[in-house]
């Protein structure tokens, strides 16, 4: 593989909503909806798929439970190709992350994110062994990973020390998240 893209990855579920805008949420009331899609969501997902289909080798690094969530991640990854997959790690006891988009027309999106494993992965879950060869190691979101932010980021800085160590060129994506 010539680029590892690791952190942060979850299921985007987002209502489609074409018609009326954030004013027509009413408490008690239905909504109707138009139809729902589901997505990868990440850094994980949205720069290893892109990365993928622009012909360059990757492998994806994010951290699932062995939820029915999970389970939609890994399909929706595995129709991309099968190999972006081997090296996602899959948490037995832990609710696969998810963000329901609000996504009314003529307002902003609105992110109601569920954390999940993102915030127990840390830098003794990457295989070091197995990314040895790659050649770019892609890191996105720790401000929302919290084992990556917590202790003043040195959970960062341990992993990207032992991953320059091995001659990788390094990349992180901040993601910054609202204030």
């Amino acid at each position: 593989m010539d680029i590892i893209v690791a952190g942060h990855i979850c299921l985007d579920i987002i209502p489609d909503w074409r018609i009326g805008g954030i004013k027509t949420i009413i408490p008690g009331h239905i909504l109707e909806m138009s139809g729902l899609k589901l997505s990868t969501g990440g850094a994980v997902a949205n720069t290893g798929i892109t990365l993928k289909k622009l012909g360059i080798s990757t492998t994806l690094l994010g951290k699932i439970g062995s939820d029915a969530l999970g389970k939609v991640i890994l399909e929706i990854l595995q129709k991309e190709d099968k190999d972006l997959v081997e090296n996602m790690i899959i948490s037995q006891d832990e609710i696969s992350s998810y963000t329901i988009v609000l996504n009314p027309p003529d307002t902003d999106r609105v992110f109601l994110h569920y954390p999940g494993p993102n915030h127990t992965f840390n830098a003794n879950d990457i295989p070091y062994e197995k990314i040895k060869n790659g050649r770019i190691f892609h890191f996105g979101y720790p401000p929302l990973m919290q084992k990556f932010y917590e202790n003043e980021g040195k959970e960062v800085l341990k992993m990207f020390r032992r991953v320059r160590k091995m001659n990788i060129i390094t990349s992180l994506d901040m993601a910054m998240p609202d204030p």
